[in-house]
């Protein structure tokens, strides 16, 4: 990401509680529903990514949190905590969404909107 920007708790953090909230996600960003088709497509860390979009809940372990051993590297840094794959939106948070976050787009509000829809449409569409 060249450029950063960040998106407003006020106006961004609700409409992405509430569509974690419709995924069966924590405000965390872990799966916590009991829908075993889900579960499939979650990685071995609880990372989620279908066609639309992944979400990554952020990374507690001791590399990423600073304590970890040098030259130690965490298989999941690098990777956004939430992805919209239609446009490369990449958001970045720290701990919780939308808390001290940078993103690599400027979005409105409206897009964003539709980003969310987009990524509940395809979370529930699968085989």
């Amino acid at each position: 990401m060249s450029e950063y920007h960040s998106l407003s708790r006020e106006l961004y953090g609700e409409p992405f509680a509430m569509f974690l909230d419709y995924i069966n996600f924590s405000h965390y960003g872990q799966y916590e529903g009991k829908d075993e088709g889900i579960k499939k497509r979650l990685d071995e860390y609880g990372d989620y990514e279908d066609d639309v979009f992944s979400i990554k809940p952020f990374c507690w372990c001791e590399v990423c949190d600073g304590e970890g051993k040098e030259g130690e590297t965490c298989p999941r840094n690098g990777k956004p905590n939430f992805h919209y794959k239609p446009t490369d939106f990449k958001l970045n948070w720290y701990k919780y969404p939308i808390r001290g976050n940078d993103c690599n787009k400027d979005i409105t509000p409206i897009e964003f909107l539709e980003m969310i829809t987009d990524c509940s449409r395809s979370f529930f569409d699968f085989d």
